[in-house]
């Protein structure tokens, strides 16, 4: 009788600690008392040690899930919380996850390259947006170490001397099997490194993805990076490319390949495009005001140089005053409408205004 009256203690010491404290250590606490039992009568310890396994078993069916405690802000709390550090004027903070997306050779290396020198440099990305200086981890799956070596030798030409350190992973041939495996590499990377940023050079090429249109794919890559960001107080960059075939028709929010996931998560987009022969740089970010596109050359050293240009107009709204130039031109030939300015400038009347009515 004395360890069955000892068994019931156990069990009422089991729900008092899974009501307080949780499963985790109600069983713990419970098992080590049941262990003393067995010291005393081993047979009928451990009799009592199956009734307290099944017994588990019922109360968890029963026990209603207890939840880790959250923390609330009040308004007044959160007026006292300040902005995060700016790692890039106007693009991208510290702990913020970003995209850099373009079409296959549309130079998005060598802006992933010059954003990684700026922020060692402490000077200024595409020679226009101010950085803050710091370390800096370059994880580059698709180039070979001595196509980055190459890179990297020609960029620091008649550049400013590094402030920060640049480290550089190749994982070229080496890309991880889960997406566990490769955010451990990222996050130990970060951390030896003591990276304040780090590119990742590409998403497709590094993390094994199995279907790049997968919205729940997407959006448990996409989280498990912002928990990196976070917990090592670092920015990340991810390069990636725009879908095959896709011209200039998408916005910036749409312009990336695969799921809508990557760059409704991603803090910012830097997407780098060409067109008409020209190199043009449009920024999107959830911290900062819009700022207006850049048209973009390249040195000798590849390093990219960016100017705003407020009077060039985005290729979406191209589309739309071509569309609306049709219409009205379709109008004028059949003489509802008649042009009383110029080519460039048009100035549309009406002829017959009960026409339209017709």
């Amino acid at each position: 009788m004395q360890n069955e009256t000892t068994f019931h203690d156990v069990m009422a010491i089991y729900r008092r600690v899974r009501r307080a404290s949780g499963l985790d250590d109600a069983e713990r606490v419970a098992r080590a008392a049941v262990g003393l039992i067995r010291e005393s009568d081993r047979s009928a310890a451990y009799l009592s040690y199956l009734e307290f396994e099944a017994n588990v078993r019922a109360l968890e069916k029963l026990t209603p899930k207890t939840y880790q405690r959250v923390v609330l802000d009040d308004l007044e709390a959160l007026e006292t919380v300040q902005p995060r550090e700016v790692l890039v004027e106007s693009v991208l903070r510290v702990n913020e996850v970003a995209l850099l997306i373009g079409a296959a050779k549309a130079n998005k290396t060598w802006i992933g390259i010059d954003l990684a020198m700026a922020i060692t440099e402490g000077g200024r990305f595409m020679g226009a947006l101010e950085c803050s200086a710091g370390d800096v981890l370059y994880l580059d799956a698709e180039s070979s170490r001595e196509m980055l070596a190459e890179r990297f030798r020609l960029c620091r030409l008649n550049s400013p001397r590094e402030v920060g350190k640049l480290s550089v992973l190749c994982q070229r041939g080496k890309s991880p099997e889960t997406v566990s495996d490769a955010i451990d590499t990222i996050a130990q990377g970060i951390s030896q490194s003591n990276a304040r940023l780090c590119i990742i050079d590409t998403l497709s090429a590094y993390f094994p993805i199995i279907n790049e249109n997968d919205n729940a794919e997407a959006t448990h890559i996409m989280s498990r990076l912002v928990k990196v960001a976070e917990e090592y107080a670092c920015a990340i960059c991810i390069v990636h490319h725009t879908p095959k075939m896709s011209g200039t028709q998408r916005t910036v929010v749409d312009a990336a390949a695969g799921a809508g996931a990557y760059t409704r998560r991603a803090d910012s987009i830097i997407a780098v495009r060409q067109e008409d022969g020209e190199n043009y740089v449009d920024i999107r970010c959830r911290s900062f005001a819009q700022i207006e596109r850049f048209v973009v050359t390249y040195g000798a050293n590849m390093r990219p140089q960016a100017e705003r240009c407020d009077g060039i107009t985005p290729p979406v709204e191209k589309q739309k005053k071509a569309k609306i130039h049709n219409l009205m031109a379709e109008l004028a030939k059949k003489g509802k409408i008649e042009n009383r300015g110029s080519r460039a400038q048009p100035a549309w009347h009406t002829v017959h205004p009960s026409d339209f009515n017709r």
